[in-house]
């Protein structure tokens, strides 16, 4: 999580991972617990990156957040911090080498593209985030999944983007009860 995050986005694929049985950490990369949305939202995350207190080893190997199962990166303008943290890009990187669940909403498919993870993919994004000429394929759908890498359009697909990420999890079961529960189709 960084400043300037989409709160949408975040909270309601934070919570719809929760009630689908996930353990959630959420990470600040900002050096503070609090960070601010892109609409004035704050929120208290779990941990921060490197500080020894959430799922990060704090010696800047990120053992922690490498054995958590995903990573899920909210979109938002603070997506160009995120793109822009060498941190942020060998975790997302290393996370995918191991066969890892990685995720990204609105223009934080950015940051898979600077990993290298969308190499080969077929991927979404917000409208015109991602640009063109990129050796992924742009398919332009509200959620796109391909292999271990998630993909979402926006805000309003936030509901089942979080249900593909269970879903990828290995988790249909929980993810029909959870959108059945919410109506979200």
């Amino acid at each position: 999580m960084a400043d300037g995050f989409e709160e949408l986005e975040a909270v309601a694929v934070i919570d719809i991972l929760r009630r689908g049985g996930v353990h959630v950490e959420a990470v600040s990369v900002t050096g503070e617990r609090a960070v601010t949305g892109s609409h004035g939202i704050s929120l208290v995350c779990d941990g921060v990156l490197g500080l020894g207190d959430g799922p990060d080893s704090g010696d800047g190997g990120h053992d922690g957040i490498m054995a958590m199962d995903a990573a899920f990166l909210p979109g938002g303008p603070g997506t160009e911090l995120l793109l822009n943290d060498g941190r942020v890009l060998g975790i997302i990187k290393g996370m995918h080498e191991r066969g890892k669940v990685v995720a990204a909403i609105c223009a934080a498919p950015k940051v898979l593209v600077k990993a290298g993870v969308a190499k080969g993919r077929k991927v979404t994004s917000y409208p015109g985030a991602l640009g063109g000429g990129g050796d992924y394929e742009f398919v332009g759908g509200d959620v796109v999944v391909d292999g271990t890498v998630v993909t979402g359009k926006a805000a309003g697909t936030a509901g089942p983007f979080a249900l593909a990420v269970l879903r990828a999890l290995g988790l249909h079961g929980e993810a029909d009860k959870v959108g059945l529960a919410m109506f979200i189709g």
